[in-house]
């Protein structure tokens, strides 16, 4: 997970072995999924498992740096 001064976070996402997907974090319980390069998107249960735990990940790095 990387992050700048101002915490923009961002992670990936591997859907599958084709898809590499930027995900970036905000601080307000979401995700902003570029699909720039992708006509659509199949995520299995297991891919919104791990997006959960990004975003839950994100959340307390935000709340950690004292910006929640």
């Amino acid at each position: 997970m990387a992050s700048t001064k101002e915490l923009n976070i961002e992670d990936y996402l591997l859907p599958n072995r084709n898809t590499l997907l930027q995900c970036s974090f905000l601080g307000d319980d979401c995700v902003e999924i570029d699909t720039k390069d992708v006509t659509y998107l199949t995520l299995s249960i297991e891919n919104l498992k791990e997006l959960i735990q990004l975003i839950k990940k994100a959340e307390k790095e935000y709340k950690s740096n004292g910006l929640l």
